[in-house]
């Protein structure tokens, strides 16, 4: 089952993104859902920088919404790993991130080649 704890922080900054409190309040969103699983399980802190929580924020809601589970080639396809860097996850899944790396060392989502 889904964890239901959510962080204040996390849930903030998800309803600005998503424009729709009513997007993370309903139970089973994938929005709710990305709420909920980097509220609990993510370990990567990601709100202190807003580019970045929009982009693992988005990475997390497309896998719920798109039912990452079901599409993933292995169990070690690294989806969701909480220690990794979404530029890091579907490395050995049907699917392919492609970042960049600023001169910042920030690392921003390119590509998601969905064709693997």
């Amino acid at each position: 089952s889904m964890p239901t704890f959510l962080r204040d922080d996390i849930l903030d900054a998800a309803i600005q993104l998503s424009g729709q409190e009513a997007l993370i309040s309903a139970s089973d969103t994938p929005q709710r859902r990305a709420v909920a699983w980097m509220s609990t399980f993510d370990e990567m802190e990601t709100v202190v920088v807003p580019q970045i929580f929009r982009q693992r924020y988005a990475m997390v809601v497309f896998y719920y919404a798109t039912n990452g589970k079901d599409w993933i080639a292995t169990e070690e396809a690294d989806w969701l790993d909480p220690t990794m860097h979404e530029c890091d996850w579907g490395e050995e899944s049907v699917t392919s991130v492609q970042c960049v790396t600023e001169p910042s060392g920030l690392r921003f989502l390119s590509s998601l080649d969905l064709t693997r």
